[in-house]
């Protein structure tokens, strides 16, 4: 009668510890989940990315016979590049910047990114900026006049900071993509034909 007691006894008690181990292991395969999910957030957020680059479409529109540019860079980039050219405290990622801040961005894009007619640099018109927490898009439009038929483009875009940057460039004519090239040194320039533009 002890022995089916006994019995009985470390039966239930290997349940329970079964149960307890199932329950243990569950417990912990969470908690390694929630780890290395937060171990690779951690990462993404102090990480620098690997490289650094800005992409800018310039599209000349036929129809309206302007060019149309849009210039693309990780936020934190530019943050950094003002703090260490003038001490400039730039916080991105609002998709609504104040307009001192705005202006701010505004004014190191035309100063980087300048377009050439006849030995003159040209007034390009602003047409928005949006920041994200990752990356900042400039929008910018140029009305050609009549005469012109070629831009010269320079992208000195964040050299001064970053001795990797690259400034990828993209030519389209209308929806068609007539060239690409990357910008790796101050200096660098592109010439972009518009000449026949109506035709």
């Amino acid at each position: 009668m002890y022995r089916f007691f006994d019995r009985l006894i470390w039966r239930n008690l290997r349940v329970k510890l079964n149960q307890n181990l199932k329950m243990d292991k569950r417990k912990n395969l969470g908690r390694n989940f929630i780890f290395a999910g937060a171990t690779i957030l951690f990462l993404m957020g102090v990480s620098p990315h690997p490289h650094h680059a800005s992409v800018t479409e310039i599209r000349l529109n036929t129809d309206r016979d302007v060019l149309e540019i849009s210039l693309k860079f990780f936020s934190h980039d530019l943050e950094k590049a003002l703090k260490k050219l003038d001490g400039t405290v730039l916080k991105l990622g609002s998709e609504s910047l104040n307009s001192d801040d705005e202006e701010t961005v505004n004014q190191y894009v035309l100063k980087s990114l300048t377009f050439i007619v006849d030995g003159s640099l040209i007034d390009l018109k602003k047409v928005g900026i949006e920041s994200k927490p990752d990356d900042t898009h400039c929008y910018y439009e140029y009305e050609i006049p009549d005469e012109v038929n070629s831009v010269i483009v320079q992208n000195n875009f964040l050299f001064e900071t970053f001795k990797d940057q690259q400034n990828i460039i993209h030519f389209y004519r209308d929806d068609q993509k007539i060239q690409s090239i990357v910008f790796a040194e101050k200096g660098d320039q592109f010439t972009i034909p518009v000449k026949n533009r109506k035709e």
